[in-house]
């Protein structure tokens, strides 16, 4: 069956205006090169569709003054169109032609962005109402960085907002992948904590000694000692534990026999001047720890104290290396005791810096062992027997305080 054909309309048919444009459009394009004919009705039938189609999209970001602007350039080529100024209307719809293609073309960026947006929302949404303590403070700066690329998208940039949510998205979900490791870490610890502690107040009461002991160092200067009860730990760090030494291998097993008195806190520039009467420390402040100590230093300082309270019976000495570990764990098998990470929530430490705060009693540390100890993580090193640094601990003798 053949197509219909459509009857051809008449002159009288025709409106006056399109068949004046039509004609005056033939004149221009015979007096002047210039687009043909048919160059110029696809340009013109191209134009008035795109004008049609970007109706449907949203007028936020910009899009509702770029369409008023699409509007004005179509009305000026119909009126070049009319008068016959064939070349000048055509680059008008043409630069119709563009800037639908330009606004269809951020619109779909738009929308990727808008997806993005959902999918940052959607991790935004895991995020938990009460945070455990590693990580609260980088989660909040994520969640505020979302305001500043909203305005990023709100500016036009909607690449720029697409690229930033999704990397935000990403780094989030990682972020709180960490906290559920490092949540389900402290708990674990928390556990042994609670074995930890029940051990240390058995021994106490079989002992019938303390649990802590005070030593006074005069002139209102205290040093308080808390104890470590015997056990068995592994000591050194297995071979899949980043940033470990050398000689933190091969890991071995280690058993303390007897219990010992340690050190609350590292000893302290104070109760350092009550003992030795000077003060070599280069960060000054009475409850920062001693440093700019040598190993043998800090033995003098165990036989003067030793020799103050021998009559309490108590022989002070540097702690072992192996019953420095021992203590620091408490326990637990992690490379911190608290589990496998460390932020500035937990130590009182500035990485890469040589600034020391106060922390209680000149720990690093801002949390206790669960045997009641603030334990040095960071800092100074440890000084022990078998061991050497700048930082000293003590611990009584079988029944031990810290430098």
């Amino acid at each position: 069956m053949p197509p219909p054909v459509r009857p051809t309309e008449t002159a009288a048919e025709r409106p006056p205006d399109r068949d004046k444009g039509a004609e005056l459009a033939r004149r221009a394009s015979a007096a002047s090169p210039g687009p043909s004919l048919v160059d110029f009705a696809k340009a013109k039938s191209a134009a008035e569709l795109d004008r049609q189609s970007i109706g449907q999209f949203d007028d936020g970001q910009g899009f509702a003054q770029r369409k008023r602007q699409i509007e004005a350039d179509w009305l000026t080529a119909q009126e070049l169109y009319q008068k016959g100024a064939l070349a000048d209307a055509w680059t008008h719809y043409q630069r119709v032609t563009g800037a639908c293609e330009a606004l269809r073309s951020d619109d779909q960026q738009r929308r990727q962005a808008v997806r993005a947006q959902a999918d940052w929302n959607q991790v935004r949404a895991k995020v938990p109402d009460i945070l455990f303590d590693q990580v609260p403070t980088a989660v909040t700066q994520f969640i505020n960085g979302a305001a500043q690329v909203e305005q990023v998208f709100e500016s036009g940039d909607f690449a720029g907002a697409e690229r930033q949510w999704r990397d935000q998205a990403t780094q989030l979900d990682h972020l709180l992948e960490q906290h559920d490791r490092a949540k389900a870490d402290a708990e674990s610890a928390q556990a042994k904590w609670q074995e930890a502690k029940r051990r240390q107040e058995e021994t106490a009461r079989a002992l019938g000694i303390p649990v802590t002991k005070r030593l006074d160092l005069g002139g209102g200067v205290t040093m308080e000692l808390v104890l470590i009860p015997p056990g068995e730990f592994v000591m050194g760090s297995p071979a899949s534990e980043a940033h470990q030494f050398f000689n933190e291998r091969p890991e071995r097993t280690v058993r303390i026999s007897q219990p010992f008195y340690l050190g609350r806190t590292e000893v302290t520039q104070a109760q350092w001047q009550a003992v030795m009467r000077n003060n070599p420390s280069y960060f000054k402040g009475d409850d920062l720890p001693v440093e700019n100590v040598s190993w043998n230093d800090a033995q003098k300082f165990c036989q003067e104290l030793s020799e103050r309270f021998r009559s309490q019976g108590l022989a002070v000495r540097l702690p072992s290396e192996a019953e420095w570990e021992y203590a620091c764990r408490a326990g637990t098998t992690t490379p911190f005791h608290f589990g496998n990470t460390i932020t500035t929530d937990q130590a009182n430490y500035k990485m890469g810096t040589t600034s020391m705060e106060v922390a209680p009693r000149g720990c690093i540390a801002r949390r206790r062992y669960p045997w009641g100890a603030f334990r040095r993580t960071l800092g100074a090193c440890m000084t022990c027997t078998g061991t050497c640094g700048s930082g000293v601990r003590t611990g009584t003798e079988s029944i031990r305080p810290e430098v």
